[in-house]
C-alpha cells in the first residue's frame, strides 16, 4: 500500500486487553491485512478482548472498516467487516512471525462500490470468468461468433448496464440484479440495445451460484453505485 493510506488500530476500550492487543497483535494484524489486498486507504481496526482471550490465541472481536480497496483486482468503494472468535497462531506472533489463522471464520460484511469501482473490477480474476460465462450463451442470441469488446459498467435505473462493442458497433447490454436465495443471484431480463437505444435482442434470465462460502442477504442498485450486505467464510 501506498505511503498516502490512513491506518490506525484501536484496541478495545477496557483496560485489561488493550495494552496486550496495541503492543503485541495489532501490529500483526495491520501487516496480515497489508498481505490480504493491493491497496487500501483510510483502513480502521478495532480489536476487542480480555487478557486471558488473547493469550490463548483467540480474538473475541474484530471490526475493519476500509475505503478504495482493492482485492484481486476487484475495486470496492467502501467495505466494513466483522467476525467473532477469531483462532489465531499467538505464540508465532510473539516469536515474530507473520499473523495466521487457524480455523475458518464467518465474517459478517457491508460493500459499496460506486459505478467507476465496478467499471474497473470487470477485468478482475474474481469477476472476468463468470462475466464471460454469462456472456457467451447472449452472444450467441447474434447468430455467429462474436465478442463483446471493452465493456464498461453503469448504473442506471435499477439496472447494470454494460455498454461495448459487437463487430465495432456500439451496443449496451441491459439486466436486473436480484437475489433467488443468499447464495444465488438473478441477473434478470438481458436486453441488447442499439446505439440508439433501441431493443435488438432479448436473452432469458439466468442463475449465478455465488459458492459455499459466500451468502448475500441484501443487495441493492441505486444511482451512484452497488450496496451488498452479507457474509462470507474466510479460509485460513
Amino acid at each position: 500500500m501506498g505511503s498516502g493510506n490512513q491506518e490506525s488500530i484501536a484496541p478495545s476500550n477496557s483496560s485489561t486487553g488493550s495494552r496486550l492487543i496495541t503492543s503485541l497483535v495489532a501490529p500483526a494484524v495491520k501487516l496480515w491485512l497489508r498481505s490480504q489486498v493491493e491497496a487500501a486507504t483510510e483502513i480502521t481496526v478495532r480489536l476487542d478482548g480480555r487478557d486471558r482471550d488473547i493469550l490463548a490465541g483467540r480474538l473475541p472481536q474484530a471490526q475493519i472498516n476500509a475505503e478504495s480497496v482493492i482485492y484481486q483486482g476487484l475495486h470496492l468503494s467502501h467495505l466494513n467487516l466483522q467476525a467473532t472468535n477469531i483462532a489465531v497462531n499467538l505464540g508465532q506472533v510473539l516469536r515474530g512471525k507473520p499473523l495466521r489463522l487457524l480455523q475458518p471464520i464467518p465474517v459478517s460484511a457491508e460493500l459499496k462500490l460506486f459505478a467507476p469501482d465496478l467499471a474497473a473490477s470487470l477485468a478482475a480474476p474474481l469477476l472476468a470468468p463468470a462475466l464471460a460465462d454469462f456472456l457467451a450463451p447472449l452472444l450467441a442470441l447474434w447468430g455467429r461468433p462474436v465478442t463483446f469488446e471493452q465493456p464498461q459498467a453503469t448504473l442506471a435505473g435499477g439496472q447494470l448496464i454494460l455498454s461495448g462493442a459487437i463487430k465495432r458497433q456500439p451496443v449496451q447490454l441491459c439486466l436486473g440484479l436480484e437475489l433467488v436465495d443468499p447464495q444465488t443471484l438473478q441477473l434478470c431480463n438481458p436486453q441488447w440495445l442499439n446505439q440508439a437505444g433501441e431493443p435488438i435482442a432479448q436473452g432469458s434470465s439466468v442463475h449465478l451460484p455465488l459458492g459455499e462460502d459466500v451468502a448475500i442477504n441484501s443487495l441493492s442498485i441505486e444511482p451512484e453505485g452497488l450496496q451488498c450486505t452479507g457474509t462470507l467464510l474466510v479460509r485460513p
